[in-house]
């Protein structure tokens, strides 16, 4: 198997049981192509490290480089996978080596137990739908990746109230003003849709979550709307641009400008493990309906 592996801004601590994992692949017959940010950092360290060719963020990995690409980090890291993999194919597993790892497979303990079942193909691979958002009143700039897993977010340059416009399958809604507006995936259900009251949802729904951010009408509520559907946004600010993001990268845009949201053409093909669970994962990292009443007494 080739392993692409990429993870950056990595604990120093967390760097030589980083390299063990990899060892551990390597032994297995994996053919090692680290990212440019995860060789500086345990070469920084001096770690005898398996050999390998390097690969650069600013292309996207393809295929027959790579079979598979390994995040090391938290969600923030996995995340930026999609900009590594974009429309390829190439299948992507992580393990946790940040705080929440919501996305992740595994948590940093049990790598080698990820490895191993990655390795002797004990995995399915499940599509993971995309966002993307285009502009229809002037373009994108060309260094903006318009695509997401987790949301599209258009708010105002500097966070003031904006008015927003949105048009469902050309089906127009009030305006309505508020700091701003967010459309999330299913995968982005438990992120800052989360945050805003939207709806926990479950992997397989082909649904879009669409939140006002800190609106000032009181009726103005999350909407849920088919996966299938094209969405327009006009924001126009009191004063200033405004900024449109997916996910980790924004963009600065002129006032009034119109987007489209919708599916992108592709999916994040992603690993799932047999033993891995959406709702045991809502019970170990967010901790659904915990409360310390409920614990047995002693």
């Amino acid at each position: 198997m080739k392993l692409a592996i990429h993870g950056r801004g990595l604990d120093s601590d967390r760097i030589p049981d980083i390299v063990n994992l990899i060892w551990f692949a390597y032994k297995r017959g994996a053919t090692i192509l680290y990212s440019e940010p995860l060789l500086h950092e345990i070469e920084g360290q001096g770690i005898d490290h398996p050999a390998g060719d390097v690969f650069d963020l600013s292309q996207p990995l393809s295929r027959p480089r790579c079979d598979l690409l390994l995040v090391l980090g938290g969600d923030g890291t996995f995340l930026s996978s999609l900009g590594i993999v974009q429309d390829s194919g190439i299948p992507v597993v992580g393990i946790n080596y940040g705080r929440l790892g919501f996305l992740t497979a595994a948590e940093a303990g049990a790598g080698e137990s990820l490895l191993e079942e990655v390795l002797d193909g004990k995995y399915t691979v499940v599509g993971r739908p995309v966002l993307s958002v285009r502009g229809l009143s002037q373009p994108l700039p060309a260094d903006f990746y318009p695509y997401a897993l987790n949301e599209i977010a258009v708010s105002g340059l500097h966070q003031g109230l904006v008015g927003v416009t949105v048009s469902i399958d050309g089906r127009k809604l009030p305006e309505f003003w508020a700091d701003g507006l967010l459309i999330a995936t299913q995968t982005g259900s438990t992120a800052y849709s989360l945050s805003l009251g939207g709806p926990i949802v479950l992997p397989g729904a082909d649904v879009m979550v669409v939140s006002p951010i800190a609106p000032h009408n009181l009726n103005v509520r999350p909407m849920v709307v088919p996966l299938s559907a094209a969405i327009d946004i006009q924001v126009t600010p009191v004063r200033g641009g405004i900024t449109v993001s997916a996910d980790n990268h924004a963009a600065e845009l002129l006032p009034g400008s119109r987007f489209r949201v919708q599916r992108a053409p592709f999916d994040l093909q992603c690993i799932n493990l047999t033993d891995n669970s959406f709702i045991n994962a809502l019970r170990t990292k967010l901790h659904w309906g915990e409360d310390f009443r409920n614990a047995n007494e002693a």
